[in-house]
Protein backbone atom coordinates (compact mmCIF):
# COMPACT_ATOMS: atom_id res chain seq x y z
CA UNK A 1 0.00 0.00 0.00
CA UNK A 2 1.15 3.40 -0.86
CA UNK A 3 2.29 6.00 1.82
CA UNK A 4 0.05 8.74 1.56
CA UNK A 5 1.89 12.62 0.80
CA UNK A 6 2.72 14.69 3.72
CA UNK A 7 0.68 18.04 3.97
CA UNK A 8 4.10 19.69 2.74
CA UNK A 9 4.51 17.26 -0.25
CA UNK A 10 1.26 18.07 -1.30
CA UNK A 11 1.24 21.99 -0.74
CA UNK A 12 5.00 22.12 -2.93
CA UNK A 13 3.27 19.73 -5.82
CA UNK A 14 0.65 22.55 -6.04
CA UNK A 15 2.67 24.97 -6.04
CA UNK A 16 4.91 23.65 -8.63
CA UNK A 17 1.00 22.53 -10.54
CA UNK A 18 -0.17 26.05 -9.97
CA UNK A 19 3.34 27.19 -11.48
CA UNK A 20 3.04 25.04 -14.52
CA UNK A 21 -0.51 26.02 -15.46
CA UNK A 22 0.62 30.42 -14.69
CA UNK A 23 3.51 29.57 -17.27
CA UNK A 24 1.56 27.50 -19.92
CA UNK A 25 -1.00 30.62 -20.32
CA UNK A 26 2.33 31.91 -21.24
CA UNK A 27 4.10 29.97 -23.55
CA UNK A 28 4.31 25.56 -24.57
CA UNK A 29 5.15 23.46 -22.71
CA UNK A 30 8.09 22.95 -24.48
CA UNK A 31 9.28 26.47 -24.26
CA UNK A 32 9.07 26.03 -19.94
CA UNK A 33 12.40 25.86 -18.32
CA UNK A 34 12.43 23.89 -14.60
CA UNK A 35 14.66 27.13 -14.05
CA UNK A 36 11.10 29.30 -14.70
CA UNK A 37 9.09 26.67 -13.07
CA UNK A 38 11.16 26.50 -9.52
CA UNK A 39 11.24 30.48 -9.61
CA UNK A 40 7.39 30.47 -10.27
CA UNK A 41 6.71 28.36 -7.78
CA UNK A 42 9.27 29.71 -5.45
CA UNK A 43 11.25 26.15 -4.90
CA UNK A 44 14.36 25.09 -5.33
CA UNK A 45 15.69 22.91 -7.89
CA UNK A 46 16.34 20.40 -5.34
CA UNK A 47 12.77 20.44 -4.39
CA UNK A 48 11.42 19.88 -7.90
CA UNK A 49 13.30 16.86 -8.70
CA UNK A 50 12.73 15.50 -5.50
CA UNK A 51 8.69 15.06 -6.52
CA UNK A 52 8.74 15.69 -10.16
CA UNK A 53 11.44 14.61 -13.34
CA UNK A 54 11.05 17.21 -15.71
CA UNK A 55 8.15 19.38 -17.27
CA UNK A 56 6.11 16.91 -18.83
CA UNK A 57 5.75 14.86 -15.27
CA UNK A 58 4.33 17.78 -13.45
CA UNK A 59 2.02 18.24 -16.57
CA UNK A 60 1.23 14.52 -16.04
CA UNK A 61 0.53 15.27 -12.32
CA UNK A 62 -1.85 17.81 -12.96
CA UNK A 63 -3.73 15.74 -15.42
CA UNK A 64 -4.37 13.11 -12.69
CA UNK A 65 -4.94 15.52 -10.28
CA UNK A 66 -8.09 17.17 -12.32
CA UNK A 67 -9.07 13.66 -13.27
CA UNK A 68 -9.42 12.72 -9.97
CA UNK A 69 -10.95 15.95 -8.64
CA UNK A 70 -13.67 16.05 -11.65
CA UNK A 71 -14.34 12.21 -10.58
CA UNK A 72 -14.74 12.62 -6.67
CA UNK A 73 -17.27 15.56 -7.80
CA UNK A 74 -19.43 13.34 -10.15
CA UNK A 75 -18.84 10.56 -6.94
CA UNK A 76 -20.81 13.45 -5.00
CA UNK A 77 -23.81 14.25 -7.26
CA UNK A 78 -27.10 13.88 -7.24
CA UNK A 79 -28.04 12.16 -10.30
CA UNK A 80 -31.96 12.19 -9.62
CA UNK A 81 -32.04 15.50 -11.61
CA UNK A 82 -30.07 15.19 -14.31
CA UNK A 83 -30.11 18.66 -15.84
CA UNK A 84 -29.10 19.36 -12.46
CA UNK A 85 -25.97 17.37 -12.33
CA UNK A 86 -24.93 18.94 -16.11
CA UNK A 87 -25.18 22.37 -14.63
CA UNK A 88 -23.40 21.38 -11.54
CA UNK A 89 -20.57 19.67 -13.66
CA UNK A 90 -20.89 23.13 -15.92
CA UNK A 91 -20.00 25.15 -12.85
CA UNK A 92 -16.99 22.99 -12.17
CA UNK A 93 -15.76 23.15 -15.23
CA UNK A 94 -16.21 27.29 -15.32
CA UNK A 95 -15.03 27.18 -11.50
CA UNK A 96 -11.94 25.49 -12.76
CA UNK A 97 -10.88 27.57 -15.73
CA UNK A 98 -7.55 27.98 -15.40
CA UNK A 99 -6.37 23.79 -15.25
CA UNK A 100 -9.37 22.97 -18.24
CA UNK A 101 -8.29 25.58 -19.96
CA UNK A 102 -4.78 24.53 -20.38
CA UNK A 103 -5.48 20.79 -20.57
CA UNK A 104 -8.21 21.20 -23.15
CA UNK A 105 -6.62 23.66 -25.37
CA UNK A 106 -3.71 22.83 -25.38
CA UNK A 107 -1.22 20.75 -28.34
CA UNK A 108 -1.93 17.97 -26.23
CA UNK A 109 -5.49 18.21 -25.29
CA UNK A 110 -6.86 15.17 -27.22
CA UNK A 111 -4.96 12.77 -24.88
CA UNK A 112 -6.48 14.53 -21.71
CA UNK A 113 -9.87 15.05 -22.92
CA UNK A 114 -9.97 11.16 -24.35
CA UNK A 115 -8.97 9.82 -20.90
CA UNK A 116 -11.28 12.34 -18.88
CA UNK A 117 -14.18 11.09 -21.23
CA UNK A 118 -13.28 7.68 -20.21
CA UNK A 119 -13.01 8.13 -16.83
CA UNK A 120 -16.52 10.17 -16.86
CA UNK A 121 -18.60 7.76 -18.73
CA UNK A 122 -17.26 5.30 -16.43
CA UNK A 123 -19.35 6.90 -13.41
CA UNK A 124 -22.12 7.84 -15.57
CA UNK A 125 -22.64 4.62 -17.05
CA UNK A 126 -24.52 2.96 -14.21
CA UNK A 127 -27.17 5.93 -14.61
CA UNK A 128 -28.00 5.35 -17.84
CA UNK A 129 -31.06 4.53 -18.67
CA UNK A 130 -29.93 2.13 -21.44
CA UNK A 131 -31.26 -0.52 -23.74
CA UNK A 132 -30.60 -4.45 -23.33
CA UNK A 133 -28.11 -4.21 -25.42
CA UNK A 134 -24.62 -2.79 -23.54
CA UNK A 135 -22.68 -1.89 -26.80
CA UNK A 136 -25.23 0.46 -27.99
CA UNK A 137 -25.53 1.85 -24.60
CA UNK A 138 -21.61 3.05 -24.45
CA UNK A 139 -21.84 3.71 -27.84
CA UNK A 140 -25.09 6.32 -27.37
CA UNK A 141 -22.87 7.47 -24.43
CA UNK A 142 -19.55 7.97 -26.13
CA UNK A 143 -21.31 9.86 -28.89
CA UNK A 144 -23.15 12.14 -26.28
CA UNK A 145 -20.12 13.23 -24.28
CA UNK A 146 -17.91 13.51 -27.28
CA UNK A 147 -20.34 16.30 -28.70
CA UNK A 148 -21.13 17.31 -25.47
CA UNK A 149 -17.57 17.86 -24.90
CA UNK A 150 -16.99 19.64 -28.55
CA UNK A 151 -19.81 22.07 -27.41
CA UNK A 152 -18.44 22.65 -23.29
CA UNK A 153 -14.62 23.69 -25.40
CA UNK A 154 -16.21 25.85 -27.87
CA UNK A 155 -17.85 27.99 -24.31
CA UNK A 156 -14.88 27.59 -23.00
CA UNK A 157 -13.36 29.62 -25.92
CA UNK A 158 -16.42 31.87 -25.84
CA UNK A 159 -15.06 33.44 -22.23
CA UNK A 160 -18.30 31.10 -20.74
CA UNK A 161 -20.87 33.60 -22.60
CA UNK A 162 -23.61 31.16 -21.36
CA UNK A 163 -24.69 30.54 -18.27
CA UNK A 164 -24.15 26.84 -16.99
CA UNK A 165 -28.21 26.44 -16.47
CA UNK A 166 -28.35 28.06 -19.99
CA UNK A 167 -25.60 25.29 -21.82
CA UNK A 168 -27.02 22.45 -19.54
CA UNK A 169 -30.60 23.07 -21.63
CA UNK A 170 -28.94 23.53 -24.74
CA UNK A 171 -27.42 20.27 -23.96
CA UNK A 172 -30.08 18.15 -23.16
CA UNK A 173 -31.70 19.54 -26.30
CA UNK A 174 -29.21 18.80 -28.62
CA UNK A 175 -28.84 15.34 -27.02
CA UNK A 176 -32.55 14.62 -26.61
CA UNK A 177 -32.96 13.46 -30.34
CA UNK A 178 -30.24 10.43 -29.45
CA UNK A 179 -32.18 7.13 -28.69
CA UNK A 180 -30.42 4.16 -27.27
Amino acid sequence: MEKPESRRTQMTKRLIRTALVELMEEKTLERITIKELCERADVNRTTFYLHYSDQRSVLNDLKEEVCRQTIAMIGESDFSDPTAFVERFLGYIRANDRQFRILFLNDEGDRFRFALMDAVARELMPYIRGTADPQADAFGLAYVMAGSLSIIIEWMKTGYERSPRDLAGFLFRINDSVRW
